[in-house]
């Protein structure tokens, strides 16, 4: 699952056609700090020898690009015909505080959250791009996620992402996570490939006060 589309093409939320927020620095700020893995330990706690979870950086994107799941690959180019390395750039540099997942001390996969101008609520779409390694402990993997999607959904009342109606094994990934959506997707991009857009709910008193104005 990918980060937001481009300018040019943007998403439509619940209705509302969706645009990256142009917050003030101020409120930017705090959201970063809601989302500090280190305030919540995840970072040790998440960390298993071969695994850990690490601040992202820009040398991640090319690292990762190279050996991204087909699936992945898939879902970008079916949406906009965008690359690899165009997509994961496009999540470092508008997430509020992109992360990097290791194995062996090498990036498998970079996930965050973007922050979107939706009337009504602050709404956030998260989106991780990997390779298959990144899975490869599911065990580790879901408990991971689920930490990870807690840490990152903080500043927002509601997240959503959107997945390629084709990527089953991404889809039962989100319902475990707690996402839920429509039985069916609707056509995007220039091939005309369906994708669906799957929400997930904060749980109430969980969003932080620090979100995105």
């Amino acid at each position: 699952m990918g980060p937001p589309l481009d300018e040019h093409r943007e998403p439509v939320i619940l209705g509302h056609r969706a645009r990256p927020a142009s917050a003030p620095r101020s409120a930017l700020a705090r959201a970063r700090r809601t989302i500090d893995p280190d305030n919540l330990g995840l970072l040790e706690v998440l960390s298993n020898g071969r695994r850990r979870l690490r601040p992202a950086v820009h040398a991640d994107v090319a690292v990762i690009a190279s050996t991204m799941r087909p699936a992945d690959v898939a879902e970008i180019k079916g949406l906009d015909g965008g690359t690899p390395s165009g997509a994961l750039y496009r999540g470092f540099s508008t997430s509020l505080e992109p992360m990097t997942v290791e194995l062996d001390g090498q990036p498998v996969a970079m996930y965050g959250a973007v922050a979107q101008a939706v009337p009504d609520a602050p709404f956030g779409v998260v989106w991780m791009l990997g390779a298959e390694g990144v899975a490869a402990d599911a065990r580790w993997f879901l408990v991971a996620s689920r930490a990870a999607l807690t840490d990152i959904a903080r500043p927002f009342e509601m997240v959503g992402c959107l997945v390629d109606e084709r990527y089953e094994r991404s889809l039962r990934w989100l319902v475990n996570l707690g996402f839920y959506g429509p039985d069916g997707g609707v056509q995007m991009g220039y091939t005309g490939l369906r994708y669906r857009w799957m929400l997930w709910q904060q749980p109430p008193g969980n969003a932080s006060s620090g979100g995105v104005e």
